[in-house]
């Protein structure tokens, strides 16, 4: 039995590898596979609606696979469904390269669903659990800022591989990735530190007695305090507007930049500086979350959102940059965050479950904002109203996580038990 200590450093050796495969997974089906629009749409001859799609498709399976691994992931180690996601994710990309119509890509996108849901919240969440009894925001927000590492990466990668060898081996050719990555994971990523005689990082003999004096007084195992509907309910809004807009304008940067006369390099570098500040976002807010507290340093983050999507908006390409670079670090770190509220909120026994619930809403919120914001061009020729839909729907996501704060302050999670 190993004994507790306060320094445990394969724990951050394991964020490292999340790190990693949230940078492969994440970069390649949310950044690296839209840098290829521009030429599946004129060789298919679909609208951008129709294409836009894909992403409503992937999104709602990302959510049902969401829901379903909250579920599995009580039997199955969170770390072999990473895997398996990892090995789904190299087949789907050599299939890609040999599409044919727009139903073949709708039919890939339910898989690739699975593939972005097996590295996502979800699965980071748990293992951080696992391995971490304090600074749990700090090591989920290091984790997940590999989402905004990937799509900083891999634009510019897509782009690459379109003027190397087309658009269809270069889809291919994405599948290198995670086929490297998976034999590092199988070897490197453990099941717990008790597999390897370690303790979680932070935990200390005073820690596990005060775990398990509340525990004792309670009659069981610590939890948070009892779910209310009102905490369901304002996370629902709060999550809402921030993965409406931020999928939206993470699935159409790239051609706004593209109809404002950027060229394609130009508009990727764009949307690389969207990652890459989300990176920031993403890193920072967590161990800000730490010291202030995660629902204060979340409705800083939104409103951060909401003042780079309205530059964008409403100033058009002289805001371009600044704009970018907000909209970047604000939805960094609000979607870092909405996921540290959630498991801070329903910490316990019936954690995964809870978060593949809001894992399928989320999916749910994301898939309409990238497909309507794509039908409401279509039928306005422009971004102006499906833009204003998205700087709406973030002002209501702070007016709901405003009212969240008030509610009662939750218990410290290095006493919850996992």
């Amino acid at each position: 039995m190993p004994q507790p200590s306060a320094r445990a450093p394969y724990s951050w050796f394991t964020i490292a590898q999340l790190l990693a495969l949230l940078t492969v997974s994440n970069g390649i089906i949310a950044t690296g596979i839209p840098v290829f629009d521009v030429q599946i749409l004129q060789e298919l001859g679909i609208t951008r609606g129709a294409l836009k799609f894909r992403d409503f498709v992937q999104i709602m399976s990302a959510g049902c696979a969401g829901l379903a691994i909250g579920y599995l992931a009580t039997r199955v180690h969170p770390r072999r469904i990473a895997q398996f996601g990892l090995a789904l994710l190299t087949a789907c990309m050599l299939i890609y390269g040999l599409v044919r119509s727009v139903q073949d890509i709708y039919l890939l996108h339910v898989l690739l669903g699975f593939c972005y849901s097996s590295a996502h919240a979800i699965i980071v969440v748990l293992i951080v659990h696992r391995w971490f009894a304090t600074h749990r925001a700090g090591a989920i927000g290091m984790a997940l800022a590999g989402t905004s590492l990937g799509s900083a990466i891999f634009p510019q990668v897509g782009v690459w591989l379109i003027g190397e060898y087309g658009w269809r081996q270069g889809l291919q050719a994405f599948a290198l990735f995670p086929l490297v990555l998976l034999p590092l994971l199988l070897v490197f990523l453990k099941d717990s530190p008790a597999s390897i005689g370690a303790a979680r990082f932070g935990e200390t003999p005073e820690t596990l007695a005060a775990r398990d004096a509340l525990a004792a007084q309670r009659g069981g195992p610590a939890t948070t305090r009892p779910i209310s509907r009102a905490d369901i309910v304002l996370l629902g809004f709060g999550t809402l507007g921030v993965f409406y807009a931020s999928a939206a304008m993470a699935a159409h940067t790239f051609l706004n930049l593209r109809d404002q006369g950027l060229s394609p390099q130009q508009a990727a570098t764009g949307l690389s500086i969207l990652f890459i500040t989300g990176l920031v976002g993403k890193t920072l807010s967590g161990f800000a979350a730490d010291r202030w507290g995660i629902i204060n340093v979340w409705l800083l983050h939104q409103a951060l959102l909401l003042v780079g999507i309205a530059s964008l908006t409403y100033i058009g390409l002289p805001g371009r940059w600044p704009g970018l670079i907000l909209l970047g670090y604000g939805w960094g770190g609000c979607f870092a965050l909405t996921q540290m509220a959630i498991a801070d909120r329903f910490a316990g026994p019936n954690l995964s479950r809870l978060m593949g619930w809001f894992i399928l809403f989320e999916g749910f919120s994301a898939g309409c904002g990238s497909w309507l914001t794509g039908v409401m061009f279509d039928r306005s020729g422009s971004y102006l109203l499906p833009f204003t839909v998205c700087v709406g729907l973030v002002a209501t996501s702070i007016v709901a996580t405003a009212r969240l704060r008030a509610a009662t302050p939750r218990v410290d999670p290095a006493l919850v038990a996992t």
